[in-house]
């Protein structure tokens, strides 16, 4: 993943079927413009 940083590493769950819903980050972002205040 690539922040206002530079590049990061995010450890994401596994799971079987698939129902992990993250919140801050969604599947597939690559870029993350950083946290509100």
């Amino acid at each position: 993943m690539t922040g206002e940083d530079g590049e990061m590493t995010i450890s994401v769950p596994r799971d079987r079927d698939a129902s992990f819903a993250p919140k801050i980050v969604q599947k597939g972002q690559r870029r993350f413009e950083g946290f509100d205040d």
